[in-house]
């Protein structure tokens, strides 16, 4: 067992608990590091994981530094897996540009919380809607790394449409959606497409109402025409008694 004892040091001061210190000239990326290492069955202190303190950047006189997790896969060495740099921004899979926290990779949770409160916010504005959606395009791909199915939109297209929408990376200049701000123009066009289905709704109605009415016009127009029918009917059988009299009284007059 390896045990140091010294008293607390504050981050605010230079001195540490325990340092570790590198004699290489000074480098981008090189400094202290402690390596974790144990039994593999085949050999006694086989290297596992490592934890390295780097200097960030080769100017000098700059001790900008980053603290660096690397593990091991069978077969291989150690390689880096998440990074933290001078300015607390967190890397993993990836080395941070811009971003707190930055994956190369998917993330699960069991769910997320963005602030969101009223306090905080100026020039709120409701959100565009119909206008917006349909505008973007919904498209599906292949990731070029892994060839990974996905589906999403594109950025470059999705920056014509809603600008605020996407970032791009101040180093690498590869452009990234912020999917969290479609939301906005959805919830607006669900309730724009709300009034629309509500008003064809009341449309549809008032049209049944209206076809209701003029159907019962009809079967009043049928029932009248029945009964004009019928009449006509009696004047009809009426004209063929007069006639039929009228036909008896000249053959009487006859001499």
């Amino acid at each position: 067992m390896f045990d140091v004892h010294y008293a607390s040091q504050s981050f605010g001061s230079t001195g540490a608990t325990m340092q570790l210190t590198s004699t290489d000239t000074q480098a981008a990326d090189l400094g202290g590091s402690i390596a974790f290492a144990g039994q593999d069955g085949a050999i006694a202190a086989r290297t596992f994981a490592v934890i390295a303190g780097r200097k960030e950047n080769s100017t000098g006189s700059n001790y900008a530094g980053y603290l660096a997790f690397a593990t091991r896969a069978n077969g291989s060495v150690p390689v880096e897996a998440m990074r933290i740099t001078s300015a607390g921004l967190v890397g993993i899979g990836t080395t941070p540009s811009a971003e707190k926290l930055e994956v190369n990779g998917n993330v699960k949770a069991t769910s997320f919380i963005s602030t969101s409160d009223e306090r905080l916010k100026e020039n709120i504005q409701t959100s565009p809607g119909l206008d917006v959606i349909t505008r973007l395009t919904g498209v599906s791909w292949q990731w070029r790394n892994n060839q990974v199915h996905d589906a999403g939109v594109i950025a470059q297209q999705t920056e014509k449409v809603l600008p605020w929408a996407v970032i791009t990376d101040a180093k690498t200049g590869y452009k990234a959606v912020k999917y969290n701000a479609l939301f906005a123009p959805l919830i607006e066009s669900t309730k724009e497409l709300y009034g629309m289905c509500k008003a064809n709704g009341d449309a549809i109605e008032s049209l049944k109402q209206e076809n209701l009415s003029l159907s019962r016009d009809l079967a009043s127009v049928k029932v009248e025409n029945q009964r004009l029918s019928s009449e006509m009917e009696q004047i009809k059988a009426q004209q063929q008694e007069l006639l039929r009299r009228l036909e008896a009284l000249e053959k009487r007059s006859q001499p």
